[in-house]
């Protein structure tokens, strides 16, 4: 049957920074810590899919850019018919919208390099990862999260499965006059996951539409694992997203989150190659202020 439907919050005036979310996002880029040109998302949970329209609303008159949901809903994995989007049709916004204000992200556990039940388990994996990129290349999002490689894994299955989707031309095409959507792998800012990153991305031909989509606060205290050198590494990588989690924050005397320095460093450099953020902390106001800080610094 039909999902109910939230009533959405009217929206509120406000000032745009980088182009009008779903008016088209060609105005200008991330520029040298450009507040005007700075984007940042909002990370969302599924269920906010059954109101896309109302959840976009919303962020924007929090000052958010663009917000990031799942592809598909709670325990909506699976392949073809099997699988159920978080968002009930493509029809659920225009094609600018899509291509403008909403980043999607692949279901964690679709790694084929994570099946512990063996072939049959592994084929599984890829048909849904298959499933959900199909899907995604359909919307013609702004943007595209795959998930975290399995920690000590190879990748070969992994990176096999996405190659072939991205030699095969699944996001070489714009909808329009928009940029092809870019692909970018989840991975954490530590040696492990550059490590995992470069795996995949020599397995993939060095591919040009695939980049990197850095999670940080991953850890149980900011920048954990993670020492100067493996932090500034990423500055020579296609860093397309940055992902700030709530352990990527310590509170100040004021009660207040901001970056610890290593961190924000990091960002004031990313900020100058057209990163995006993406907020998936606790308290997603007091965190844009925080990136924010940190690109009025860069």
């Amino acid at each position: 049957g039909p999902r109910g439907k939230a009533s959405p919050p009217p929206p509120l005036p406000r000032r745009p920074r980088g182009g009008e979310m779903g008016g088209g996002g060609a105005e200008g880029m991330p520029v040298r810590g450009d507040l005007d040109h700075l984007f940042i998302g909002q990370s969302l949970p599924a269920s906010a899919a059954e109101d896309l329209k109302g959840a976009i609303r919303y962020a924007a008159s929090e000052h958010f850019d663009f917000v990031a949901v799942p592809l598909a809903a709670e325990g909506g994995q699976g392949k073809g018919v099997d699988f159920t989007p978080a968002a009930e049709s493509q029809l659920s916004l225009d094609a600018v919208t899509w291509a403008t204000s909403v980043v999607g992200f692949v279901s964690d556990g679709l790694d084929p390099d994570g099946a512990s039940g063996g072939a049959a388990e592994a084929e599984a994996r890829r048909a849904c990862l298959e499933t959900e990129l199909r899907w995604a290349s359909h919307l013609g999002l702004r943007g595209v999260l795959l998930p975290v490689p399995e920690s000590g894994s190879l990748n070969c299955s992994y990176a096999r499965a996405v190659g072939e989707l991205l030699l095969e031309g699944l996001f070489a095409e714009g909808s329009g006059e928009e940029s092809p959507t870019p692909l970018a792998l989840r991975v954490p800012a530590d040696g492990s996951g550059w490590t995992a990153w470069n795996r995949i991305r020599c397995l993939c031909d060095h591919h040009p539409r695939l980049a990197v989509a850095l999670e940080l606060g991953l850890g149980k205290s900011p920048g954990s694992g993670c020492n100067e050198r493996e932090l500034q590494r990423w500055q020579g990588e296609p860093v397309r997203f940055v992902i700030l989690r709530p352990g990527a924050f310590l509170t100040n005397r004021q009660g207040f989150p901001v970056l610890p320095r290593r961190l924000k460093v990091l960002l004031e450099g990313l900020f100058r190659h057209k990163v995006e953020i993406i907020v998936a902390a606790g308290d997603p106001l007091e965190a844009l202020e925080a990136a924010e800080g940190a690109a009025e610094d860069a």
